[in-house]
């Protein structure tokens, strides 16, 4: 069995549903079929691919970040929060 990458959650699945986005088909989850496109994660409920940076909130702010264990993700400028949620960052303008 092949697991591919989900567009939207960048997680690994079995079963995807085809999204028409204008001009490029993008292959989605079970997990993300019905949800936003952009909403919070808890770092409880699901983590994001350790190669994608996302948006984190620790409580207090949001800053962009990578995952780097447990609840722990490194920011851009090198600090590593303790963070509670996360969310995919929104594609760049066309």
């Amino acid at each position: 069995m092949i697991n591919l990458l989900c567009d939207k959650c960048n997680l690994s699945s079995n079963k995807f549903y085809m999204e028409n986005n204008n001009i490029k088909f993008k292959m989605i989850c079970d997990k993300c079929f019905n949800k936003p496109l952009y909403e919070w994660i808890n770092v409880k409920e699901q983590l994001p691919d350790k190669t994608m940076s996302v948006l984190t909130y620790n409580g207090s702010f949001i800053d962009i970040g990578a995952y780097l264990i447990g609840n722990y993700f490194i920011t851009e400028k090198g600090a590593i929060l303790d963070v509670t949620h996360w969310m995919s960052l929104p594609e760049s303008p066309k």
